[in-house]
């Protein structure tokens, strides 16, 4: 799963990758009118460069166009991990064309300074946990 959050409040559609070869209908039959998910695959069901820039013209993107036109001429801190698909030139030149700053956390502390992680991600697994065990 690629998945963002804004501090500005813009809902930023995360990508679900599944491992496959093609598209297949059952990945979509729980959606619902007014779901905000794309949906793509790679053979080993994991993010990489094209998949990342992917969901940048996807997601993103649109995201970033609605944030810019809220306020204009500002500068914007985006922050990341250092995962491969954010460091790409493709990426880098979106960042300036948009007046984001990236910021990439260092490798292998991800799981301590994360916000996403720390913050949401790690009480939402151990609770979610604590449901399954019940």
């Amino acid at each position: 799963m690629i998945e963002a959050v804004s501090a500005a409040r813009i809902v930023l559609p995360l990508m679900l990758i599944n491992k496959g070869e093609a598209h297949y209908m059952v990945w979509y039959a729980a959606l619902q009118k007014g779901d905000q998910a794309t949906f793509s695959y790679s053979k080993k069901g994991s993010t990489n460069q094209e998949l990342g820039v992917e969901w940048q013209e996807k997601n993103f993107e649109l995201s970033t166009i609605i944030l810019c036109n809220r306020v204009q001429e500002k500068y914007w801190l985006l922050l990341l991990d250092s995962h491969t698909l954010h460091l790409t030139w493709e990426f880098f030149n979106f960042c300036l064309s948009r007046l984001l700053i990236p910021l990439y956390f260092p490798s292998h502390s991800t799981h301590l300074l994360q916000p996403l992680d720390v913050g949401l991600f790690g009480p939402l697994q151990h609770f979610y946990s604590m449901g399954l065990d019940k």
